[in-house]
């Protein structure tokens, strides 16, 4: 057998998330699914592929079964929770919750599931206009559901926890969230902003990286957000885009402080459908062919990024080689990567 690597070790990583699936029953207006829709690889990850990961969750601390579709579309997603809580890992997802229902509900409480977070976009009708075939009602009742199953089982798992978008037109209804959440038995919000501009139809819905008053207003809003929040039980966290500088600027910040990444690239990983391993989910669209992107379009171009793929490499190998290896290096020393300088999530 090719090892690859002299010592085929593999790392300890704080989480593993997984695309068990790229299929979803909604059609969110700024999801890449919606977006690139001609082109998109629809399916589900196979039992054989999945299980290549085993001895990878054993030094893994939570495996996150979620990308850009909803795990619930696969018909083995309790099993492959059961395959990684059997090695050790915590195990979280994130959901629509279009496809759950009080019996799954009742499976998650009993599975033992750690966390499952369910995808918001506001706190009203708009939400259910900006993520199509989705009900925010219907989200609200799947919550409360599970909080009774808990409370009549005494289980505190799983978390729920919330992970919303906040888009530009959104802003004038974010400050009903704390009160639309409370009592709900809500482990945390966490408030994000528009990552991933597939369309140039979508570029109002992101806020400026250059617009310093725009920032400072943002920052506000959100700051009353939280202490609300923070007023009725909910904790509340805010994901601010980077606002990334003009290159030289930034180059002389990394002179004294490297800038930092969120989606923890030193000890993350991302698996997408197909099993392609990238640092994370925003590189990694499951798609037939890369989107055109006209000149003058103002959407981010996306360009994709992978290392390897497991189920023709062992992940250890894909790790620990170079072109990894330097990826993760130029991350620490402050010798950013092009494609990550002036991504939203670094900074």
């Amino acid at each position: 057998m090719d090892w690859g690597w002299p010592f085929p070790c593999l790392p300890r990583l704080d989480w593993l998330q997984i695309e068990i699936s790229s299929d979803c029953t909604a059609n969110c207006c700024y999801c890449p699914r919606t977006v690139y829709q001609d082109r998109w690889l629809t399916r589900h990850m196979e039992e054989g592929l999945f299980r290549r990961l085993l001895p990878v969750f054993k030094k893994t601390r939570l495996v996150h079964l979620q990308g850009w579709g909803d795990p619930f579309t696969h018909p083995q997603f309790f099993h492959f929770a059961r395959l990684a809580k059997g090695a050790g890992c915590q195990v979280g997802t994130t959901s629509n919750g279009m496809l759950l229902n009080e019996p799954l509900c009742a499976q998650l409480v009993e599975e033992n599931i750690d966390t499952i977070a369910f995808s918001l976009a506001g706190t009203g009708a708009e939400n259910d206009r900006y993520r199509r075939g989705t009900r925010l009602e219907q989200v609200l009742a799947i919550i409360e559901h599970i909080h009774r199953i808990k409370q009549r089982t005494g289980a505190d798992r799983p978390h729920v926890h919330i992970a919303y978008v906040l888009l530009k037109s959104g802003r004038t209804t974010v400050g009903r969230l704390p009160d639309l959440l409370r009592d709900r038995g809500i482990a945390q919000v966490v408030i994000s902003t528009l990552d991933t501009i597939g369309s140039p139809r979508l570029a109002p819905e992101a806020f400026s990286p250059d617009d310093n008053q725009e920032k400072e207003a943002l920052r506000r809003q959100l700051g009353d957000v939280v202490e609300a929040g923070r007023e009725v039980g909910l904790t509340i966290h805010c994901r601010l885009p980077a606002f990334a500088q003009k290159h030289e600027e930034n180059q002389r910040h990394l002179d004294t402080e490297p800038p930092w990444c969120t989606e923890n690239v030193q000890r993350a990983v991302f698996i997408g459908v197909t099993g392609k391993v990238s640092p994370c989910v925003f590189v990694n669209l499951p798609m037939i062919a890369p989107p055109p992107h006209p000149p003058g379009s103002m959407a981010r171009p996306y360009h994709p990024l992978s290392f390897g793929n497991i189920a023709t490499t062992r992940f250890e190998k894909i790790w620990h080689a170079q072109q990894y290896s330097s990826f993760r290096k130029a991350h620490r020393s402050g010798a950013i990567p092009p494609l990550c300088r002036f991504c939203p999530k670094f900074g």
